[in-house]
């Protein structure tokens, strides 16, 4: 019993901690709004009774759980830090699963808030269009529907796919999800190109280097915008497929069993280069008035390639990824690059 206590109370630790800090903190408190942050709520009280259930579980077969598995290497890096202070020749010591599992704990912490937002978000949109869909007659086979309409239907179910699978990847790990964590990029270069792409640190970036895009922008006619917004969602459903291929692995800045399948046994990072490449048609109009866009663009382009490298050097470790690399020789294009 007290086996089962401790496991419940850690992980309702973890998971508590984090929703109040979500709930709570001034940035959070005004980057989620009121749908996002009564969806961690739920999901928090899902996550209560599931590690209820777990706990029982494992207390059973003696084994740890995410809450007590974070409790134990926080205390292990206290004592590290204690020790280093006092004896600095001594180096800091902390074991390569103590530093995975407070790794991934920061991956959770980053990434779930942002994946939930967006996941709500692209949700609401959908049911914005559908209600709009059945109060109004329309010509659902004109140029002026999809370009007005079926277009925005269509990016709010993709992202909300795209994000949702993410979110849940953040949220659950399990040996019957085969998602358990293998490794977490430890490198502070992979960490500051993967965080410069989400919020709050995009913004940043985004003022000396701006996008200039949007997913909405006209190309000078209704056909040639039908034209180039049909492409566009041939490159978004390039992305989704990377994403759908991950399946419960999704996350970034870690390693949780090598993909082959799909988007992915054709090149080794699909959902970059569609994204990119949405990028760069969208950006065409803005060019005419802004010619500096391109710099812009060309910053984060180069930022998502450097995504590619340092996920490369990570999962290079992992002797799966090497075969990997030796069947899928291309990065973005086949027989290109």
């Amino acid at each position: 019993m007290a086996g089962v206590l401790i496991r419940l109370l850690a992980n309702a630790f973890l998971i508590w901690s984090f929703s109040c800090f979500y709930f709570f903190n001034p940035y959070y408190s005004s980057f989620l709004n009121a749908d996002a942050k009564n969806t961690i709520l739920v999901l928090a009280i899902l996550l209560s009774v599931i590690s209820l259930v777990e706990a029982v579980f494992l207390a059973k077969q003696k084994r740890l759980n995410h809450g007590l598995k974070l409790w134990l290497s926080l205390k292990q890096l206290w004592k590290s830090s204690r020790a280093a202070i006092r004896n600095p020749k001594g180096g800091f010591n902390i074991s390569a699963s103590a530093k995975r599992n407070l790794l991934f704990a920061l991956v959770k912490f980053f990434f779930t808030p942002i994946m939930i937002k967006f996941a709500v978000g692209n949700f609401k949109a959908i049911q914005f269009k559908l209600n709009f869909f059945a109060s109004h007659e329309l010509d659902w086979f004109s140029v002026a529907f999809f370009n007005d309409h079926f277009y925005g239907l269509a990016l709010a179910m993709i992202f909300l796919l795209d994000t949702g699978f993410f979110a849940f990847g953040y949220l659950f790990e399990a040996s019957w999800l085969k998602n358990k964590i293998r490794s977490v990029d430890t490198s502070f270069f992979g960490w500051f190109v993967a965080l410069a792409c989400y919020p709050p640190f995009t913004d940043s970036f985004a003022k000396w280097a701006p996008w200039h895009t949007n997913d909405y922008v006209w190309f000078g006619s209704s056909e040639t915008t039908f034209a180039v917004r049909v492409l566009l969602l041939i490159l978004l459903l390039g992305y989704v497929a990377a994403t759908v291929s991950l399946g419960t692995k999704c996350s970034n800045l870690t390693n949780r069993g090598i993909v082959t399948r799909g988007a992915y046994a054709i090149v080794r990072h699909p959902a970059y280069i569609c994204k990119n490449l949405f990028w760069w048609i969208v950006l065409i109009p803005a060019v005419h008035h802004t010619p500096l866009a391109i710099f812009g663009m060309a910053f984060w382009t180069l930022i998502y390639y450097f995504r590619a490298i340092t996920e490369e050097r990570h999962l290079i470790k992992d002797p799966d990824y090497q075969l990997y690399c030796e069947k899928v020789k291309w990065r973005f294009v086949p027989g290109l690059i």
